[in-house]
C-alpha cells in the first residue's frame, strides 16, 4: 500500500517538475557565448520577445536569439565581459504544466566568473539550407587553436583575430551538432539542415530584410519597405501578417493578408513605426503565417526600435514627426529659414526665422559682367557708327565762299 501511494505521488508530482526543462550551464567565463535549449510543450512558440536577461533585479542588454529545432528551443547570447550574477527570464508564455495551462515566468540564474574565455561564436546555432559559417574570436592574449568535429583543419588565431569558419552542407551531413573546441572550452552549435530534394522546402518564404533596428525621434514617424518572398516551390495562399504586442501601438503595415503569393515572387509591404514622447526601446516581430490542411509555416521580420530624445537622422533617412509645425512652435517657410528644421507632419518646420533666399555671390559676379560687357558693346557700336559719317553739304556757306 506504501508503494502504492508513493507511486501516485511521483505521478502527480513528476509532470509537475519536468513541465519545461531548461537546459544551461551555471556559470559561464566572460565573453563566452551562451547556448541553453528549452524543451516543453509551448502553447505558443517562444519568440525573441519573450527573452530577457537581467543583472540582479535590472533588465541588460545582449545581443541573442532564439529558434525552434527538432520540436525544442535553442537561445544563444553573447554574454558581457563583466563578473556578476545574471538571469535569463522566459516571459509572456502559454506551456502546458501538467494537465494545465501555466503563464509563469521560466527563470534560470546563471554568473560570469572572473576568467575569460578562449574565444566567442556567433551564431550559437545554424538552420540552413545551404552551406553555413560561424565567425570566432580569439579572447587571450597569446595564440588559440580551434578544432571541429566536421572540417579537419585547425583554425589558429592570433590574439584578437577575428575569422569565419565555413562548413559545407555535403560535409555536415547528418550531424545534429557542430562541436567547436580548445583545450579550455568546447562549444556545442546545434545545427540544422534541409534540401530541396527532401520536399522540406516546397512550402517556404521570408522577409527581406529579416531584421531592423530603427532609431528615431521621440514623437516622429518613419517608414521602412520590407519584401515578402516565396523562396518555395509551390505557391503560397491566404498569407495573414501580425504583429507582437510590444509593437502594436508603434508599428502598423500597408497590407494584412496576402490572397496569393506565387513562387519566385514576391510582394511589397510599407511600415510605418511612430514613436511616443518618451526615449525607450522596444523590441518585436511582425509574424507572417501561412496554413492548409497538412501544416502551418511562419516567417518572422525582427524589429528594434529606440526613441531618443532630439535623435537627428542621417542623410537618406526620412523621419516625420507626429506632431505639427504649430505643436513644436514653429513656421513652415516659403522662403529660406535661418534656424533648425524638423519634419512635422504638415511639412519642413522652420524652428527659426524665415529670411529671403541670399543670392549667390558667384551669380552677382555674372551679373555684373553681363552688364558691364553690354555697356561696353554699346560704347563701341556708337562710337564706331558716327566716327565715319559725313557732314552735311551747307550750300549757302560755299555760296558765300566764291563771292
Amino acid at each position: 500500500m506504501r508503494k502504492i501511494i508513493i507511486l501516485m505521488i511521483l505521478l502527480l508530482v513528476f509532470p509537475i517538475i519536468s513541465s519545461v526543462e531548461f537546459d544551461i550551464k551555471s556559470e559561464f567565463k566572460q565573453g563566452e557565448t551562451l547556448i541553453a535549449k528549452v524543451s516543453g510543450n509551448f502553447i505558443k512558440p517562444i519568440l525573441k520577445e519573450n527573452i530577457f536577461f537581467y543583472r540582479g533585479h535590472v533588465r541588460v542588454p545582449m545581443e541573442y536569439n532564439v529558434a525552434k529545432i527538432d520540436n525544442e528551443f535553442y537561445i544563444y547570447a553573447l554574454l558581457p565581459e563583466t563578473q556578476n550574477d545574471y538571469s535569463i527570464s522566459i516571459e509572456d508564455i502559454e506551456y502546458m504544466d501538467g494537465r494545465e495551462v501555466s503563464y509563469k515566468d521560466i527563470v534560470r540564474n546563471f554568473s560570469i566568473n572572473n576568467d575569460t574565455a578562449d574565444f566567442f561564436i556567433n551564431p550559437g546555432f545554424i538552420i540552413s539550407e545551404n552551406d553555413s559559417e560561424i565567425t570566432v574570436q580569439n579572447l587571450q592574449n597569446e595564440k588559440i587553436n580551434i578544432k571541429s568535429n566536421i572540417n579537419e583543419d585547425v583554425v589558429t588565431l592570433i590574439s584578437g583575430e577575428i575569422k569565419k569558419i565555413y562548413f559545407k552542407l555535403e560535409d555536415i551531413g547528418q550531424n545534429k551538432i557542430i562541436e567547436l573546441s580548445t583545450n579550455n572550452l568546447i562549444y556545442e552549435i546545434p545545427i540544422y539542415t534541409f534540401s530541396d530534394k527532401t520536399g522540406d522546402k516546397e512550402r517556404d518564404f521570408r522577409f527581406e530584410p529579416s531584421i531592423f533596428n530603427v532609431s528615431m525621434s521621440t514623437n516622429s514617424e518613419t517608414t521602412r519597405i520590407v519584401y515578402l518572398e516565396n523562396t518555395g516551390k509551390k505557391t503560397l495562399e491566404d498569407i495573414s501578417l501580425s504583429v507582437s504586442d510590444s509593437l502594436k501601438q508603434y508599428v502598423s503595415f500597408s497590407i494584412e493578408e496576402v490572397d496569393e503569393l506565387k513562387k519566385d515572387s514576391s510582394i511589397k509591404i510599407e511600415l510605418t513605426m511612430s514613436s511616443d514622447d518618451e526615449e525607450k526601446q522596444v523590441e518585436g516581430q511582425i509574424i507572417a503565417k501561412e496554413s492548409n490542411e497538412n501544416s502551418t509555416i511562419y516567417s518572422y521580420l525582427a524589429i528594434n526600435l529606440d526613441f531618443l530624445k532630439d535623435y537627428v537622422p542621417s542623410d537618406g533617412e526620412v523621419s516625420t514627426t507626429s506632431a505639427t509645425c504649430l505643436e513644436l512652435e514653429g513656421i513652415i517657410c516659403d522662403l529660406e529659414c535661418s534656424g533648425e528644421t524638423k519634419h512635422a507632419k504638415d511639412g519642413v518646420c522652420c524652428l527659426g526665422e524665415c529670411s529671403e533666399a541670399k543670392e549667390s555671390s558667384t551669380g552677382k559676379i555674372i551679373g555684373w559682367i553681363i552688364v558691364l560687357l553690354i555697356i561696353g558693346f554699346l560704347y563701341w557700336f556708337f562710337k564706331n557708327k558716327y566716327r565715319g559719317t559725313k557732314k552735311d553739304i551747307d550750300l549757302l556757306k560755299i555760296a558765300k565762299g566764291k563771292k
